[in-house]
């Protein structure tokens, strides 16, 4: 029996098409496996929202996120902190009937090396779904499968060890965004043990006046010993004058803000 399979578009995607066809629940997974050899388990649930039957191929890969908050992809295990090759699934493929709901258990094993378990690990479970067309007899007599759509969706998995529990960044940079006067970009570094969730905002004083204006805030996540750029409009309607501005970032730590001045002028 012959098989052809005809594919029409490969996307990665996390949007409302595909939450239409499927839904994923949950898109992120946390473990905190302590201890080598180790294990922990959660389940994936995933409801096929069509009119058809979905065939799914389940499998691990690599990612980074970019300092823009994009993501790059990479084969599984390639990656400094990786944690795609503790993965474990009860299965690797899956065919769902309409509006049915199968599970997938995730479980994460802690490796035998005491060391992978000094950092913050992280990986990918890929979810590719593919819509399968009626089995058509060709003049030959062969069978011929049409697969006419491609997608993929990704389930974020993060390994935080429970002994890691430094918080620690700052505001490394603040210069005028090159292609958009108004916007100031803020380089973020996380210099701490774990990942977080970067609150940045402008706070800017009028010199003459002490009046105080406070920009829209932006939040991110960041991995540790990661940067992040994040972009940040001033407020609008600032009276013309010469203005002490702040460049903020709260990142969780109760203690502290980190902060980077400028003094700019609206004219």
């Amino acid at each position: 029996m012959k098989r052809y399979f005809l594919l029409f578009g490969f996307l990665i995607l996390q949007n409302l098409s595909f939450a239409q066809e499927l839904s994923i629940n949950p898109v992120k997974l946390y473990f905190d496996l302590g201890s080598t050899n180790s294990t922990q388990t959660q389940t994936i649930n995933i409801t096929n929202n069509s009119d058809i039957t979905q065939a799914m191929e389940i499998y691990t890969g690599d990612w980074i996120r970019n300092s823009d908050g994009s993501h790059t992809y990479f084969e599984s295990g390639t990656q400094k902190f990786s944690c795609a090759s503790w993965l474990e699934v009860s299965t690797n493929f899956l065919n769902i009937p309409p509006g049915q709901t199968e599970q997938i258990r995730v479980t994460l094993r802690a490796p035998e090396s005491a060391e992978e378990l000094k950092s913050m690990k992280w990986g990918m479970l890929y979810l590719q779904g593919s819509k399968i067309r009626e089995l058509v007899q060709d003049n030959n007599n062969s069978l011929q499968t049409h697969i006419n759509e491609v997608m993929r969706f990704g389930v974020h998995v993060y390994q935080t060890p429970p002994q890691l529990s430094q918080l620690s960044a700052r505001v490394n940079n603040m210069i005028e965004n090159p292609k958009s006067p108004g916007k100031y970009d803020l380089e973020l570094l996380n210099e701490g043990e774990v990942m977080v969730n970067a609150h940045s905002f402008l706070e800017l004083t009028n010199v003459s006046t002490g009046e105080e204006f406070t920009s829209e805030a932006t939040e991110c996540p960041i991995f540790p010993l990661g940067k992040r750029v994040v972009t940040l409009s001033l407020p609008k309607g600032l009276p013309k004058g010469q203005y002490s501005m702040l460049g903020i970032l709260d990142y969780g730590n109760p203690n502290s803000l980190e902060a980077i001045e400028k003094v700019i002028e609206i004219k």
